[in-house]
């Protein structure tokens, strides 16, 4: 049930302590987003409690609240909004809106990016002071922007940071392996990145309860090759014909997934060897495309496909991560090899020089190859309207 409430006077509130300083000054916190993994989470949400939700007008009980918008107006006024009311979340879907009849349930596994979050029947105005909680799962987010009299606060900013941290929990599995550095290493060496064709269930799957080895288990990665039929590749590779670097190299690509659904040893290695080529002739292409120049450094490929995905996401907590991505390409696609060492592992390089070992071509190689293309796809230049016909769904949903 939804509760509002409006105070015609509330207390003007400055910020949280931060920190004590010399002369008796202190630091305040004036703005800050965060989750309730972090122990001031519960400092901060207490005493808002404590000031706003104590009270005879509130029906609920505080045991009952899950969610809760408090705007105070520029004369400490206030409105108060708790529990149902609505939400709505812009997202970037993986595959075209064409593909989705109206009314269809969006599942999180549809979605690559979480990019807005806005409340549609409440109006905020910039002079407002915010404090935002939402229940997402079974943890939270709390935001809040104490503003002074002098200063005003942008909307779409306060949108996007909600959004982030929307997205953090929603996906958390995802980040919680970026903050793993031994363990994302250890991906990256396995060939795995959160790819985002298996962002959500296929991802949490793969990484669940292995942080502590290093390593991805062999029993899920079998498990997610299983779900890798004919009918999802397809599903996957569809919309990259509508990409033209991607459509220039239609023939040679289809030839690697074609290989790839062959599932025998042999078609395992003709997708690999098809497939890094054409990885490489992409970026080739995009680079010159982007900068009207051509190069035979690998490193400045990579360097050009991960600025031109940032000019695209404008978010450096994009789920597309394109800055971990350089790094999947450094270490696993494009690694450098030295036989004299024995330092052969499969890559680009030992696989176009003849060096990488067969018992290495495997089908869980040969789907990182595909996987790696679809995440280059998504950080391609913008179709002309594709922000009407690919990434612009809107999720609208009530807080529970």
């Amino acid at each position: 049930m939804l509760i509002r409430l409006n105070k015609d006077k509330v207390e003007h509130i400055a910020g949280f302590l931060h920190s004590v300083t010399s002369n008796n000054q202190c630091k305040i916190t004036v703005t800050e987003g965060l989750t309730s993994d972090e122990p001031k989470f519960y400092r901060y949400i207490e005493q808002i409690s404590n000031t706003y939700f104590n009270s005879t007008e509130l029906i609920a009980n505080v045991n009952n609240i899950h969610s809760f918008l408090i705007l105070i107006h520029n004369d400490l006024s206030a409105d108060i909004y708790i529990n149902d009311f609505i939400v709505e979340t812009q997202v970037r879907l993986k595959r075209n809106l064409e593909s989705f009849e109206p009314g269809t349930l969006i599942m999180k596994s549809d979605i690559t990016d979480i990019y807005d979050l806005s409340f549609p029947n409440i109006e905020i105005q910039d002079s407002d002071s915010i404090i935002c909680c939402l229940k997402v799962g079974w943890k939270f987010l709390l935001y809040f922007d104490f503003l002074s009299q002098d200063r005003i606060s942008n909307i779409t900013t306060r949108q996007k940071t909600l959004a982030r941290l929307y997205r953090y929990l929603s996906f958390e599995e995802v980040f919680r392996t970026l903050e793993s550095k031994d363990y994302f290493k250890g991906m990256i060496s396995d060939g795995w990145f959160p790819f985002v064709e298996i962002l959500s269930k296929d991802y949490k799957n793969l990484t669940l309860n292995h942080q502590n080895e290093k390593s991805v288990s062999e029993n899920e990665v079998k498990a997610l090759l299983d779900r890798f039929d004919e009918s999802r590749i397809k599903r996957m590779t569809d919309k990259w014909w509508e990409q033209p670097l991607f459509q220039e190299k239609q023939e040679l690509i289809q030839a690697g997934i074609d290989a790839f659904l062959g599932g025998t040893k042999s078609d395992y290695i003709n997708c690999i060897k098809t497939l890094y080529s054409e990885i490489e002739g992409i970026m080739r292409s995009l680079y010159l495309e982007d900068s009207g120049e051509r190069t035979r450094h690998i490193q400045k490929l990579i360097d050009r496909l991960i600025e031109v995905g940032e000019r695209k996401v404008e978010d450096d907590q994009s789920l597309l991560l394109p800055q971990y991505f350089s790094s999947y390409l450094v270490e696993n696609i494009f690694k450098e090899f030295d036989p004299e060492t024995g330092e052969v592992d499969l890559s680009r390089h030992t696989a176009l020089h003849g060096v990488a070992l067969v018992e290495d071509y495997k089908q869980a190689r040969a789907l990182q190859a595909l996987l790696t293309l679809d995440q280059i796809y998504f950080y391609l230049p913008t179709l002309p309207n594709e922000n009407q016909k690919n990434n612009s769904e809107i999720e609208e949903e009530s807080v529970e």
